[in-house]
């Protein structure tokens, strides 16, 4: 079992998937052939973006929503600071 700090901090990992999430439904057609590069220091949500996979649940349904550039081709790496 998770101690409080370790799930606090998966929280707000997930909370940080969800911001850029939002930010790629909203600029998805300003971003089509565009190579967009997320940058954060949460090295959880670098990893998850990376390889769309996850050991949370929560997550893993996240990543696996139709993101934008499905509907309009872009590129978005991610990367740690």
């Amino acid at each position: 079992m998770r101690s409080l700090g370790e799930e606090r901090h998966v929280l707000i990992s997930i909370a940080e998937l969800i911001t850029y999430i939002a930010l790629a439904a909203a600029q998805g057609r300003r971003w089509k052939d565009k190579l967009v590069v997320y940058v954060g220091e949460n090295t959880n949500v670098v990893g998850w973006l990376n390889t769309r996979r996850s050991g949370n649940r929560y997550v893993r349904h996240l990543l696996r929503v139709p993101p934008p550039p499905s509907r309009h081709p872009i590129h978005l790496p991610a990367t740690s600071v």
